[in-house]
């Protein structure tokens, strides 16, 4: 999620910098919240946020946004629980997942 968005929205995010995203896959290892989603919101920090995250208040009302977004479209934000839901089809989820962090942003620069 990281790389691909750094690539689409032209972060500059370094190579190095992206491998802290390593570990979000698969539910963090452990089958827990979703690494596409946390990936997602890593990305709209790196986005929005103005300096630090307590001075920007709308980053908050954003992640809310998206999160909310995640949750009605995809039914959970557990790995285990969407991997059984979608077939363990981990490439759907995080297509999904791209594309709704698309459409917030969209939302949210205009």
């Amino acid at each position: 999620m990281v790389c691909g968005a750094n690539k689409a929205y032209n972060l500059g995010i370094t190579r190095e910098d992206q491998k802290m995203a390593a570990s979000l896959g698969g539910g963090m290892a452990v089958r827990g919240t979703c690494g596409a989603m946390i990936g997602a919101v890593m990305i709209l920090g790196r986005i929005f946020a103005i300096e630090k995250a307590h001075k920007c208040p709308h980053l908050k009302d954003i992640v809310k946004d998206y999160i909310d977004y995640f949750d009605k479209q995809l039914c959970s934000r557990e790995c285990y629980e969407l991997r059984a839901m979608h077939k363990n089809d981990c490439n759907m989820i995080i297509a999904e997942t791209a594309k709704m962090l698309d459409e917030v942003i969209t939302k949210y620069s205009n």
